[in-house]
C-alpha cells in the first residue's frame, strides 16, 4: 500500500461527525478543556476532558455521562495519541480496566474496558457518570485527535476530542505546530482556540444544523498520517466558494526508535455570525495525487437557524450589608446572644419576581421570612436575627459564628441566574454588659 493510501486508511479511520460542544466541567488551571455529546444507538452520551498539568506531568481526565432516559450501550472508550508517550500512571472507575499500548516503553493508545462485569450490568445506567485519566511525562500538546466508545458487542462508535500529541523537535526540523518552542523548551497548545461546532466532513452527517450565534466557532478540518504529505491536497468550498485552509505538519517521534512521523492537519475557523440564517452547502475535496491519485468529494448541508430569544426571567441577587452580634451576661455562667444580618435583595431581571423566603442558617440556629413580589430593579432590604444562650462558654465568646443566607431556597422562582441566591459569612460576638 502506496503512502497516498495510508493517508487515506487512517484518515477516514479518524474522522468522525460532528457534535455539540461546550465547556466542560473543569477545575481552575486547566491547560486544554473538550466536550462531545454522541447519539445514536447506544444512546445518548457525553465525554468531557479536563487537562492539567502539575510538575512536569500532563493529566489527562475523561468523563463519561449517560445522558438519556435509558441504558447507554458504552462498555469501552479508547484515546490515541499522536507520537510516542511515557506513561506516569492510568486510572479507572470502578469495574472497568485500564490498559496501555506500548512498544520500547512508549505510549501510542490508552484503553478502559468493561472486562469481567456480566454482560446484564453493562453500560451507563440513566445519569450515570465515570471518570478515567492517564498521567503522561510532558509537556504534552493537546490536539484534535481519535477516540472511540465501544459500544458492548456493536460496532465501535469513532469521533474527535482532545488528545495528547508530542511536543518534539526532530533533528534537522522545525518544531512540532502545535508546540510553542523557546529557550526553556517547548510547551503543547491547543490546535483549535475557542469553543464550537467541530465540522468533520469524512464519514460526517449529511445535514448539520447549527444557531448563527451559538456555536462561538465552526470548525472544519481533516487529518492524517503519510510519510509523503505532499501527496495529497485538500480543498474547502462554502456555497461554491473556495475557503483558504491553513495546514499544519506535526514531525513527531514514533514508537518505533529513529522512525519520525509526519503528522497533517488542515482545518479553517468561522466565526460566531459569518453564516447567514438559511442553508449553506460546503463542500470537502480530498485529492491524492500521482498515478494511483483519486478525488474524494464530501458534501455536507449547513443549516443555519436564528437565535432563540433569551427568556424573560426575574433575577434575585441577595447581598450582606452588615452584621453584629451581642451577648448580654446574665445570670453565673450564661450569655443570652443575638446575631443580627441586614441583607438586601434586588431583583436584577428583567420582569417582576413572584413571592419567595429569604433564610438565614447558622449553628446557633434558623430563621426564615417571607420575600414578596419585587420589580425589575426593585431592592428590599431587612434584617435576619438568631437569639442563643451559650451556657458552655463561662466567660469565652464564639468566634467566629459562621452563616449563610439564601434567596428562593426552594428553587420556586425560575431565574437568569441562580447562582447569585447565597451568600456565607462570619461574624464574631462582642459583650455588651449586664
Amino acid at each position: 500500500m502506496n503512502s497516498a493510501r495510508i493517508v487515506l486508511a487512517l484518515l477516514i479511520a479518524l474522522a468522525a461527525s460532528g457534535s455539540v460542544v461546550y465547556a466542560p466541567p473543569c477545575p481552575p488551571g486547566v491547560i486544554a478543556s473538550d466536550n462531545e455529546i454522541i447519539s445514536g444507538a447506544l444512546g445518548v452520551v457525553s465525554i468531557d476532558l479536563c487537562v492539567t498539568r502539575d510538575a512536569g506531568v500532563d493529566t489527562y481526565t475523561y468523563r463519561l455521562a449517560n445522558l438519556g432516559p435509558t441504558t447507554a450501550q458504552v462498555c469501552g472508550f479508547l484515546v490515541s495519541g499522536m507520537g510516542a508517550f511515557s506513561t506516569v500512571s492510568q486510572t479507572a472507575p470502578p469495574g472497568w480496566a485500564g490498559d496501555v499500548a506500548e512498544a520500547d516503553g512508549s505510549a501510542s493508545w490508552w484503553r478502559w474496558s468493561q472486562e469481567g462485569v456480566p454482560a446484564e450490568e453493562k453500560g451507563l445506567a440513566p445519569g450515570e457518570a465515570v471518570v478515567m485519566s492517564m498521567s503522561l511525562a510532558g509537556p504534552t500538546s493537546p490536539t484534535d485527535g481519535a477516540a472511540s466508545l465501544g459500544t458492548c458487542g456493536r460496532e465501535p462508535v469513532t469521533l474527535h476530542i482532545l488528545g495528547p500529541s508530542a511536543c518534539a523537535v526532530p533533528e534537522g526540523g522545525p518544531p512540532a505546530a502545535s508546540c510553542d518552542c523557546g529557550v526553556g523548551g517547548c510547551v503543547g497548545r491547543p490546535l483549535f482556540e475557542g469553543e464550537g461546532e467541530r465540522i468533520v466532513l469524512l464519514r460526517g452527517p449529511e445535514t448539520l444544523t447549527v444557531t448563527s450565534c451559538d456555536p462561538t466557532w465552526v470548525r472544519h478540518g481533516f487529518s492524517g498520517i503519510a510519510m509523503a504529505p505532499d501527496e495529497v491536497a485538500f480543498r474547502l468550498f462554502v456555497d461554491g466558494v473556495p475557503i483558504p485552509l491553513e495546514p499544519v505538519v506535526h514531525f513527531l517521534p514514533s514508537a518505533i526508535p529513529g522512525i519520525v512521523v509526519t503528522v497533517m492537519l488542515w482545518h479553517a475557523q468561522f466565526a460566531a455570525g459569518t453564516f447567514s440564517e438559511g442553508a449553506h452547502e460546503l463542500v470537502g475535496e480530498w485529492d491524492v495525487l500521482g498515478p494511483d491519485g483519486y478525488l474524494l468529494v464530501r458534501p455536507l448541508t449547513l443549516i443555519v437557524e436564528p437565535c432563540a430569544e433569551a427568556a424573560l426571567l426575574p433575577d434575585l441577587e441577595v447581598r450582606v450589608t452588615g452584621i453584629s452580634c451581642g451577648c448580654l451576661w446574665g445570670a453565673p455562667g450564661n450569655y443570652s446572644c443575638d446575631l443580627d444580618v441586614r441583607v438586601s435583595v434586588e431583583n436584577l431581571g428583567s420582569v417582576p419576581s413572584p413571592v419567595s423566603r429569604i433564610e438565614l442558617h447558622c449553628p446557633e440556629g434558623e430563621r426564615s421570612r417571607p420575600l414578596f413580589e419585587l420589580a425589575p430593579g426593585e431592592v428590599r432590604r431587612t434584617t435576619l436575627s438568631v437569639s442563643f444562650d451559650l451556657e458552655q462558654y463561662a466567660e469565652e465568646l464564639p468566634c467566629p459564628i459562621p452563616f449563610q443566607v439564601v434567596v428562593d431556597p426552594a428553587d420556586a422562582v425560575a431565574e437568569s441566574d441562580e447562582a447569585n441566591n447565597i451568600v456565607d459569612g462570619s461574624s464574631c460576638c462582642e459583650d455588651v454588659g449586664e
